[in-house]
């Protein structure tokens, strides 16, 4: 299967690919699927449902943080083996370590994939600009706005 190329009728490619994806809560109790879903290049995407329904579940599996009990998830052309480096989660509550700055805390993802310390602080201080929040770098999270 090659997802990444787009289909005859010149539809954008597809990024990620859900084939039958379900979870099974102690192997027996399905908490989602069968799932089949295509998320295609430049689509805006919106999971809405109760709490409970199975939206972070399915976010999980998209990541690679969570491997689907059944079914397969395709990046690209290539099947999802561990962690998705495509994609990112931003949870709802807050997840930053209250003992390091702004930009240490954006860098620990970066030093989690090897990247060496000169280019990590670079890359996040880009980010950090992104998002409206250069001169915040060596401020720590309770000094921040939680807006």
């Amino acid at each position: 299967m090659d997802a990444r190329v787009a289909s005859q009728d010149s539809s954008p490619a597809v990024l990620v690919r859900l084939e039958q994806v379900e979870h099974l809560y102690q192997g027996r109790i399905r908490i989602l699927g069968p799932v089949d879903l295509d998320i295609r290049e430049g689509e805006f995407l919106s999971l809405v449902g109760p709490s409970g329904c199975g939206k972070s579940t399915l976010l999980r599996i998209v990541a690679g943080i969570l491997p689907p009990s059944r079914g397969a998830v395709w990046v690209g052309d290539r099947p999802l083996k561990g962690a998705n480096r495509r994609a990112a989660m931003v949870f709802q509550s807050f997840a930053l370590f209250p003992w390091l700055t702004v930009v240490d805390n954006v860098a620990i993802g970066l030093e989690a994939r090897g990247m060496g310390l000169r280019e990590r602080l670079k890359k996040s201080e880009k980010y950090l600009a992104l998002v409206g929040l250069s001169g915040y770098e060596r401020a720590f999270p309770k000094e921040l706005s939680r807006g």
